[in-house]
């Protein structure tokens, strides 16, 4: 049986400018290569769940009616738990230890114990459930009934089920805001997801996506939610205030399942049509790499304090474990004497060697800057408050370098005689992506 589916000088210069900056400091980052580094041997995988607190991994294992446990230091599997027959989803609820397994065949959920990777009790279910989700913060459990056309609520205390919410035809997958208290359901069959609010175990809001929505991931930092389309090869992004859609992401082929690290606010998702992972940058929403893994990947699940990604790959029997390291912004606070920030008005000799200083909150080594900065542009002179520059050193070519006593680095600027006259904007860009300024007037 195959898996269930599949930036003149004024005023308003230097406000853009300030904006510019601000925003980039806090929002920008510099990605760094996702890798593969380890692939684990399973048996049919195809959800996969971490308990990040306890470093597990927990993979379902839908031909043999198991859940895999694997330790997430070394990467080795620790044991095998018998559950229900055809198991499909996985969740966790890290602050009770519990892990709940949807057994697509047998009807039911599997309650186990992450302490003794025991069975605690198994739970009756709709028709054929699906996707599993799990708000912490209430202890509550979203079980998606496929063919039921409902999600079930199980009350995690007591395992009992405590309400059937009807959401859209073929549900599939589900998340949770746990800060909100909103549950979010792909409808595949009727292109929408439900919005549910967990206090009133009732739908609150429909939102047409792409064609077939599959799986669903959360950021309740940011408050967006992140939905696959499988039939349109699209991500569609959901303001969670709003619950209107912001933008679509050119997604691979038969975008699937979607995983989420709130902490760096990179989303993966898996696509099953070309065996590759998308890191999407929560930030701009844009695909900011794409990572090959094994044949027919279907679930990623994610560690935020590891910052690794296990990926279940159905055909080839694998998890991928993908390295993806947290991204880089420096902590730059302006320039240091003899350079004055904007809007001052630099003034200083044409030809003179500029010494800019300035700290990163630490030796970040040399190659800080980006490919082709620093630079500068010419710039109208306009009326601003002019300061000389009181400090220059030999000429010579321009060069970078820190001193760890002061934790200062210091960028010798050759500036050139014919400028003389004019006025000019330093660009300082780093490689995280920052964009910091300072005005010079040559004489």
């Amino acid at each position: 049986m195959t898996p269930f589916k599949t930036l003149a000088r004024n005023n308003s210069r230097y406000l853009l400018l300030a904006g510019i900056f601000l925003a980039l400091i806090l929002m920008v980052n510099l990605t760094l290569a996702a890798t593969v580094i380890d692939t684990i041997g399973v048996s049919s995988p195809i959800g996969v769940a971490v308990n990040a607190t306890t470093n597990r991994i927990y993979v379902a294992n839908y031909s043999g009616g198991t859940v895999t446990v694997v330790d997430g230091v070394t990467d080795t599997v620790l044991s095998t738990v018998v559950v229900g027959s055809i198991p499909n989803s996985v969740a966790v609820n890290p602050t009770t230890n519990r892990i709940y397994v949807s057994n697509n065949g047998s009807a039911n959920v599997t309650v186990i114990d992450g302490s003794t990777d025991t069975v605690l009790t198994t739970i009756s279910a709709g028709l054929n459930p699906a996707g599993i989700a799990v708000n912490s913060t209430t202890n509550r459990v979203y079980v998606v009934n496929n063919q039921s056309y409902n999600v079930m609520v199980i009350d995690g205390t007591t395992n009992t089920v405590v309400a059937t919410v009807p959401v859209g035809t073929t549900p599939t997958y589900v998340g949770v805001n746990p800060t909100t208290n909103r549950i979010y359901v792909a409808n595949d069959g009727s292109n929408t997801v439900s919005v549910i609010d967990g206090v009133s175990n009732s739908v609150i809001a429909t939102v047409p996506v792409g064609n077939n929505p599959y799986g669903v991931g959360v950021n309740p930092t940011t408050n967006r939610i992140y939905v696959a389309n499988n039939g349109s090869n699209t991500i569609s992004v959901i303001d969670g205030t709003s619950n209107t859609v912001m933008t679509t992401i050119a997604a691979g082929v038969s975008p699937n399942v979607v995983g989420m690290n709130s902490t760096s606010n990179r989303i993966y998702v898996t696509n099953l049509g070309n065996d590759t992972v998308l890191v999407i940058n929560g930030v701009t929403n844009t695909v900011v790499d794409t990572v090959p893994v094994d044949s027919q990947p279907y679930t990623p699940g994610v560690n935020p304090i590891t910052n690794r990604i296990y990926v279940a790959n159905y055909a080839s029997n694998t998890i991928s474990v993908i390295d993806d390291p947290p991204p880089i912004v420096y902590n730059f606070t302006g320039f240091f004497q003899p350079v004055d920030n904007l809007p001052t008005l630099n003034s200083v000799k044409a030809g003179s060697a500029v010494p800019i200083k300035f700290s990163l909150g630490g030796d970040q080594g040399l190659n800080i800057f980006a490919v082709g900065y620093p630079a500068s542009t010419p710039t109208a002179c306009g009326t601003t408050a002019v300061d000389a520059i009181e400090e220059t050193v030999n000429p010579g070519s321009s060069s970078l370098s820190y001193d760890a006593s002061s934790d200062r680095y210091t960028y010798v600027w050759k500036t050139s005689k014919s400028w003389a006259g004019t006025c000019r904007t330093l660009v300082v860009k780093l490689n995280d992506g920052s964009y910091h300024y300072a005005d010079f007037k040559f004489k």
